[in-house]
């Protein structure tokens, strides 16, 4: 699932509550196009790149997570975009679909 997909999952009034992990790839330590599993972190303690130039597996442009504020800055950088926190991501970027 693409992390814009379960961020809205998580974030979403109208989801069911009580929703108890939200893993996901730590792009820090893992190659663009090969995930590996071991690199898995909080989905609500990473740190985000919104609306950048890069696009995800999907073709779409995605939401890029990440185990620090300062590789999603150095990686913002690069691909544009800004970097927030899970709670810091607007709504926009979350149901928006390019």
């Amino acid at each position: 699932m693409p992390i814009r997909a379960g961020n809205a999952y998580q974030r979403r009034e109208e989801m069911p509550q009580g929703v108890s992990a939200f893993h996901i790839m730590d792009m820090v330590e893992v190659d663009w196009n090969n995930a590996a599993p071991s690199a898995r972190i909080d989905g609500a303690t990473a740190w985000y790149m919104v609306s950048g130039s890069r696009a995800g597996s999907m073709g779409a442009v995605e939401t890029v997570p990440f185990s620090t504020r300062e590789a999603a800055l150095a990686f913002a950088a690069d691909f544009g975009g800004e970097v927030a926190a899970f709670g810091g991501i607007p709504m926009e970027a979350v149901l928006a679909f390019h």
